[in-house]
């Protein structure tokens, strides 16, 4: 950890870096909606954060991000992508991306507000 990362600030960093993955592998399956034969991924990151949070271990070097198959049914080209589902998840990452922002912003203003006023 750096100076001023703090378990909670770390926690924080490390999920804005895998809610930034998991944007990312939803965007593929979007991306690959028509490719014959692609297999919808999924992220997992928040039982691992968990775990490193309970133990005080650092968030940043205990979780782990993985990506798995989504395990949805394929259509007749052998694709798994569900569009639907997909655009609910992609939304659903953006708010909870701008959320774990904003709380970064605040942590970091009150440290600001903690150095200007000592």
């Amino acid at each position: 950890m750096t100076l001023f990362a703090d378990g909670v600030t770390s926690s924080l960093q490390t999920a804005l870096g895998a809610l930034s993955y998991r944007q990312q592998v939803t965007s593929q399956n979007i991306a690959n909606s028509a490719t014959p034969g692609y297999h919808a991924k999924r992220v997992s990151f928040e039982d691992s954060l968990a775990a490193a949070q309970a133990t005080g271990a650092d968030p940043m070097a205990a979780t782990q991000v993985a990506s798995y198959e989504a395990g949805t049914p394929a259509d007749a080209t052998g694709n798994t992508v569900a569009m639907d589902a997909e655009t609910i998840d992609l939304q659903q990452e953006s708010l909870q991306y701008s959320s774990v922002a904003q709380a970064l912003t605040y942590k970091f203003s009150v440290m600001r507000a903690a150095i200007g006023n000592a």
